[in-house]
C-alpha cells in the first residue's frame, strides 16, 4: 500500500468512543468476521501482561533495526518500551477462525486478508453482513500502541496447507530522504530474497519459534486464528495513571483495568454472548489482566442487560408486529422490540459502579435501545429517561433487516468508526428513507417510553 502512516491514523475521523472502546469493537468484529468455520465457536481473548526478561531480550533482537531520527514516533515509542522499568504487552487473539490468509504481498488483484490487514488500507469488506465496511478501523490498533506498532502471528490455510506467519508493522510519520518519499510505515520480519529492501513474514517453524520467544499465547495443533501483540498499550483511559502506564501499576490499578475492560466489552459486545436456541453463545470471550480472570458474565445474569438479551431473542424471530417499515418506497427497515419493568424490580449489578464510580458505562437504571446490524454488535444506544410517571425502566433492541439492500443502507450510513447511523450524501434516496424510517421510529419510542407524549409517527418518506 502507498497510503502514508498519517493517513492511516487519521482514517477514523473523530469517533465518539475512547481508544480502548474502538480497539475492543474493531478487534472483536474482525474476529467474528473471520469465524467462518462451520460448527466451531470462535474464541476471542484479551491478555495484558508483563513480559519476562527473556521475552524482552527476544523483542530487543527482533527490533534491533529501528527507524532513524529521534523525532520519529515509532522510534520514540520503541525507546520508551525498552527503557521502561515495567513494560507492558497486550495480546488480542482469536481461535476457531480462519486466520489471515491469501498471499503475503499486496501485488495481486486479490490480495487476501493478510495483505489487506498489513499492507493495504481501505479495502471494501468481503464478508457478507460483516461489521466492517472499508477496513479503516484497523487504525485503532496502532493508536492504542505507544510505538504505533503491531506484531501479528497467524495460522491459516494457504494453497491447501497450514501456514504460520509472523510480521510486525508500525505507522510512523512520512518523510523525504535523499530525494525519495517514504510513507512512514515500517515492517519487521525476514528480508525478501526476491525484492530489495522488502520484508516478508517469518513462516512456519521460524514463525512459531519467534512467536513463542515473544510471549504469544500457545496454540494447539491446527488451531487456526490470529494474535496481535500491542507494545506499550495506552492504558490511560482504563485507569488514572498519573505517572505513566508502566511505572505505577499497583494491584489496585491492575484490578481497575480489568474491570474497565470487562465492562467495555460487555456493554458493546453483549450480543455475542447471548445464547442461541441450542444454549451456545455465538462467541466465547475471555479476558486475562495480569493473571486475573475478568471474562465477561452471561448477559442474562446481569439485571441491566437481561432486557437486551430478551429483546434480541425476540427480534431474531422477525415477527410482523415488531417490524419497522417505510411507505414510499415500501421497505422493511428492521425489527424493534422494547420491554418495560418496574423500576427496582431487579437489583442492579453494581460490580463496575463500585470499582469505576461515575466512569462506569453500565447504568443502574435502564432507558436504552441498542442499535444493531445483523453482525450483532452494538452500533450505539438510543437513550432516554426512566418513566417517572409510571416508575418504569425500559430496554430494547432495533436490528436492521438482513436483506442485502437494507443492510447495505445501514452499513453505508456509518462513519469509519461504525459508532452511529448518519444518513449522508453518499446514500441514495431509497437508502436514506430506509435509515430515516428507523431513526424516526426510535426517536418516537424514546419520547414515549420516557413519559413524554408525542403524536404518532408517520412512516418515513423523507430523504
Amino acid at each position: 500500500g502507498t497510503i502514508t502512516a498519517e493517513g492511516l491514523l487519521n482514517t477514523m475521523g473523530r469517533p465518539k468512543l475512547s481508544a480502548t472502546e474502538m480497539l475492543i469493537r474493531e478487534s472483536l468484529q474482525n474476529s467474528w468476521d473471520a469465524g467462518r468455520i462451520k460448527g466451531v465457536q470462535p474464541h476471542f481473548a484479551i491478555r495484558i501482561f508483563t513480559p519476562t526478561p527473556e521475552q524482552m531480550e527476544a523483542y530487543g533482537k527482533f527490533f534491533s533495526d529501528r527507524p532513524t531520527g529521534e523525532t520519529c514516533p515509532v522510534r520514540r515509542g520503541l525507546d520508551h518500551f525498552f527503557s521502561a522499568k515495567a513494560p507492558v504487552l497486550m495480546e488480542i487473539s482469536d481461535r476457531g477462525t480462519v486466520g489471515l490468509g491469501g498471499p503475503t504481498r499486496a501485488d495481486g488483484d486479490d490480495a487476501g486478508d493478510f495483505a489487506n490487514f498489513l499492507r493495504n488500507i481501505g479495502k471494501p469488506r468481503d464478508v457478507e453482513q460483516g461489521g466492517g465496511t472499508y477496513g479503516f478501523g484497523k487504525s485503532s490498533f496502532y493508536l492504542m500502541s505507544g510505538p504505533q506498532l503491531l506484531v501479528v502471528d497467524t495460522l491459516t490455510d494457504f494453497e491447501g496447507r497450514e501456514q504460520r506467519r509472523l510480521l510486525a508493522h508500525a505507522a510512523g510519520e512520512s518523510f523525504n530522504h535523499e530525494g525519495r518519499h517514504y510513507t512512514g510505515r515500517h515492517w519487521w520480519g525476514v528480508p525478501s530474497t526476491e525484492i530489495p529492501d522488502f520484508v516478508d513474514p517469518a513462516l512456519d517453524d521460524a514463525a512459531a519459534e519467534l512467536a513463542n520467544a515473544l510471549g504469544f499465547s500457545s496454540r494447539e495443533a491446527g488451531a487456526t486464528g490470529t494474535s496481535l501483540m500491542l507494545l506499550d498499550p495506552r492504558l490511560e483511559d482504563l485507569a488514572d495513571l498519573q505517572n505513566g502506564p508502566t511505572e505505577c501499576l499497583s494491584d489496585e490499578l491492575r484490578r481497575r483495568i480489568g474491570f474497565r475492560l470487562q465492562e467495555m466489552l460487555l456493554w458493546w459486545c453483549w450480543p455475542k454472548l447471548v445464547r442461541n436456541d441450542d444454549g451456545v453463545a455465538p462467541m466465547r470471550i475471555t479476558i486475562d489482566c495480569f493473571g486475573m480472570d475478568f471474562s465477561p458474565p452471561d448477559p442474562d445474569s446481569v439485571p441491566q442487560l437481561f432486557g437486551f438479551a430478551e429483546a434480541l431473542r425476540q427480534v431474531r424471530k422477525k415477527r410482523d408486529e415488531d417490524s419497522v417499515r417505510s411507505i414510499r418506497p415500501e421497505k422493511l427497515s428492521g425489527h424493534l422490540f422494547i420491554s418495560e419493568r418496574k423500576l427496582g424490580a431487579l437489583v442492579p449489578d453494581q460490580r463496575w459502579k463500585r470499582v469505576l464510580g461515575e466512569e462506569a458505562l453500565i447504568p443502574e437504571a435502564m432507558s436504552h435501545v441498542a442499535l444493531l446490524r445483523p453482525a450483532d454488535l452494538v452500533v450505539r444506544y438510543e437513550s432516554g429517561r426512566v418513566n417517572e410517571v409510571y416508575e418504569n425502566e425500559w430496554t430494547g433492541v432495533f436490528r436492521c433487516s438482513e436483506e442485502p439492500e437494507i443492510e447495505e443502507a445501514f452499513a453505508l450510513s456509518e462513519p469509519p468508526a461504525h459508532d452511529d447511523w448518519e444518513p449522508s450524501q453518499r446514500l441514495t434516496r431509497t437508502q436514506k428513507v430506509i435509515v430515516n424510517t428507523a431513526l424516526k421510529r426510535l426517536r418516537f419510542e424514546k419520547q414515549k417510553r420516557s413519559g413524554r407524549n408525542k403524536p404518532e409517527p408517520a412512516s418515513s418518506t423523507e430523504v
